[in-house]
């Protein structure tokens, strides 16, 4: 499938420490949603096709020991997950590839620590193949790939309870996929697009924003649902600091409209 030229692949053998591996459990959680047939950890593989049968067979593989990436190298899953390509060449579907494309050196080798360290789960999932419906969406441009421009050198990740640091934290935690562009709310072909941010968060102070990712309680008494927000996740990936840190960035927005 058409895309940018990949990058060859990273040549990584990736030494794993508690620190890392912390950290790499943590990064984890965001994928849960799609790799888990439970909700939670292990990232041992969804249970359903991702489109409900409507445009082939897409199942998110299991990510455990266990799955196909037993036998991909640490750059191969490094790129997977940054650009968006299969051990084979291919273009990964389903992929969020443009959320994680800024994820920094050290955060994606925790990641892929943490996917080594797994228990090895026994679940092999049907293999991705895409029906006439789905090639025909794919080749319009309609249903994208994951494919994104080669990564050539280091990636670096801001740090602090810095606005910089938050859009980063943003952009990982995939904010925009639900928020829309800007977090400003709006609405999607695909998927309900929920609140305009910078207004709301804008009234907050930066201890009400981490206390509603918290407990899921906004400062007006307003419960989260969690099938649709998943704070709980949140709360477990993101360290005070850093949820300081996209309060932060989200005030820095322009308020309004796009």
């Amino acid at each position: 499938m058409y895309g940018p030229q990949a990058a060859a692949v990273p040549d990584l053998q990736i030494a794993a420490n508690p620190e890392q591996l912390d950290r790499g459990e943590r990064l984890a959680i965001l994928c849960v949603g799609c790799h888990s047939s439970t909700g939670g950890l292990p990232l041992d593989g969804a249970d359903s096709d991702m489109t409900e049968g409507v445009l082939g067979a897409l199942y998110p593989p299991n990510l455990t020991p266990g799955g196909p990436l037993r036998d991909w190298t640490d750059g191969e899953i490094v790129r997977a997950v940054r650009e968006g390509i299969h051990q084979s060449g291919r273009s990964l579907l389903l992929m969020p590839s443009e959320q994680y494309h800024t994820m920094s050196d050290d955060d994606v080798q925790a990641l892929v620590a943490y996917l080594r360290s797994q228990p090895a789960a026994d679940r092999q999932q049907p293999a991705t193949e895409m029906n006439l419906l789905g090639a025909a969406l794919v080749g319009a441009g309609i249903f994208p790939i994951s494919r994104q421009a080669p990564i050539v050198g280091p990636v670096a990740a801001p740090t602090g309870a810095t606005a910089e640091h938050g859009a980063y934290l943003v952009s990982i935690g995939g904010c925009e996929s639900c928020h829309g562009a800007g977090l400003r709310g709006g609405t999607s072909q695909f998927t309900p697009i929920d609140p305009n941010l910078p207004p709301l968060v804008g009234q907050w102070e930066a201890e009400q924003f981490v206390a509603t990712i918290r407990t899921g309680v906004d400062p007006y008494g307003t419960n989260a649902n969690p099938e649709t927000m998943p704070w709980r996740d949140y709360s477990t990936v993101f360290t005070d600091e850093e949820l300081t840190a996209i309060y932060t960035y989200i005030r820095t927005l322009r308020i309004g409209a796009p």
